[in-house]
């Protein structure tokens, strides 16, 4: 059977992606900052931490959570009663929003992420 890709599949795929990916980054993190506890540790991390892929990475992980979010407002909403046919046009409305909390919150790691 194949299924229709319209717009609720797509967010339903997009959420599940989105939620794994910010497990996998809360773990490079964790990674990241048990560096911290060794004599030598704290020059590797802050070495990675400064490194131009991890801050790209930093700039994608804030656009990841912003969609996680967002779409978890839209099923929120929908689930306590907003009438199902709105979903679209909620979709829509909050990924604006989230563009615009992305923009404001990507700017700071854009300056740092372009000095590298």
């Amino acid at each position: 059977m194949l299924y229709k890709w319209k717009l609720g599949m797509i967010t339903w795929v997009v959420h599940r992606v989105s939620g794994v990916l910010t497990a996998l980054a809360l773990i490079l993190y964790i990674w990241v900052l048990s560096h911290f506890y060794s004599p030598a540790g704290p020059d590797r991390a802050m070495e990675v931490l400064k490194s131009p892929l991890f801050k790209w990475l930093s700039i994608g992980l804030l656009g990841v959570i912003i969609y996680h979010a967002m779409n978890g407002v839209r099923i929120l909403l929908v689930d306590f009663g907003l009438e199902a046919r709105y979903h679209k046009v909620l979709f829509w409305v909050l990924m604006g929003a989230g563009i615009l909390i992305f923009l404001f919150g990507a700017y700071p790691f854009w300056l740092h992420a372009l000095k590298a």
